[in-house]
């Protein structure tokens, strides 16, 4: 069983006993289902009133060697507030869901609308790591 990922020196212990990288990535995803007051803020996306999938990520990238934090990330998708610090991706409309019982109803839906959120996640990250100079 791998340590939780707030628990990164024993993540690392293990790393250097099994493991053969240099760095590794280490990343918390929290996901679950949001709602929005039908006036809280009329513009946002999905519309407000609905339910909507969230995710809350935040990566790391860890020297094994060193300890050393060679990158950190926070992102949220969906109806997130703007958190400081941390890229914000909205969810498409088509993933909002006017009850619970809908929510209930179409699994695939809210799966879908997370999936999407994970694929732009991963996709920052990876463009943030390729802006990085080499050696950084």
């Amino acid at each position: 069983m791998l340590p939780a990922a707030d628990e990164p020196d024993k993540l690392l212990t293990l790393l250097r006993q099994h493991g053969r990288a240099d760095a590794v990535l280490v990343v918390t995803l929290k996901g679950q289902v949001s709602w929005s007051e039908p006036l809280a803020n009329p513009t946002r996306d999905p519309p407000a009133g609905t339910f909507a999938p969230l995710l809350l990520v935040t990566a790391k990238a860890i020297e094994t060697g060193s300890g050393t934090v060679l990158y950190e990330g926070r992102f949220a998708y969906g109806r997130a507030d703007q958190q400081a610090g941390a890229t914000y991706f909205p969810s498409d409309p088509k993933y909002g869901f006017a009850s619970v019982g809908e929510v209930v109803a179409d699994p695939a839906r809210l799966r879908e609308g997370w999936m999407a959120g994970m694929h732009m996640i991963a996709n920052e990250i990876l463009a943030d790591l390729q802006r990085r100079p080499r050696g950084n």
